[in-house]
């Protein structure tokens, strides 16, 4: 997260790469902007997650209360599109229109509280996010693991213990290698 050490009586503008969770007093005379990636983010009054990974395809925003604007970061594009509390938006690289759908904000927003949700994830996704999580490198041994999906949560277990109930879930068996796991099929 980058910001300046002053925002003066100007916009509030800051750069996000990675996961950021914002709750904002709306101040229509200094608007609050998140710009992550090729998307912005702009507060109407609300709390939100914004995802931006360097290598993602798109930028997720999930509005946890009030609204957000979230369009193209492009000096020509359209205004944003206006998302209110349960929605997540998903501005996919190039596009300048986000897409809108209703969602468990707990699903992408309990990072915050300290949980690790999954509601209906794809098990690539849920990879990337163990990665982050527990610090290492998760991978899948075969392309076609990818589609299998997780409904779950995880609060305070170890990364051992997520794996021996991700295993029979998911109908996987993992291998560690230092701080490489592997998802193999059973």
């Amino acid at each position: 997260l980058r910001y300046p050490a002053s925002f003066g009586n100007g916009p509030r503008d800051v750069f996000l790469e990675g996961d950021g969770y914002f709750e904002v007093t709306h101040d229509v005379r200094h608007p609050f902007r998140v710009h992550a990636g090729e998307a912005t983010v702009e507060d109407l009054g609300t709390a939100f997650g914004v995802h931006a990974l360097d290598g993602d395809s798109a930028v997720r925003v999930v509005v946890a209360e009030g609204e957000v604007a979230l369009g193209s970061a492009a000096a020509d594009a359209p205004k944003g599109t206006v998302m209110t509390r349960g929605q997540l938006g998903r501005l996919a690289h190039g596009a300048t229109v986000a897409s809108v759908k209703q969602v468990n904000v707990e699903a992408y927003l309990g990072w915050t509280k300290g949980r690790l949700v999954f509601d209906d994830t794809p098990l690539d996704e849920v990879m990337a996010q163990l990665g982050r999580w527990y610090a290492g490198e998760f991978r899948l041994a075969e392309p076609s693991l990818a589609t299998r999906r997780l409904t779950g949560s995880f609060t305070s277990e170890s990364l051992p213990e997520v794996l021996d109930i991700l295993g029979p879930t998911l109908d996987i068996r993992f291998e560690r290698r230092g701080d490489t796991v592997i998802a193999h099929r059973r």
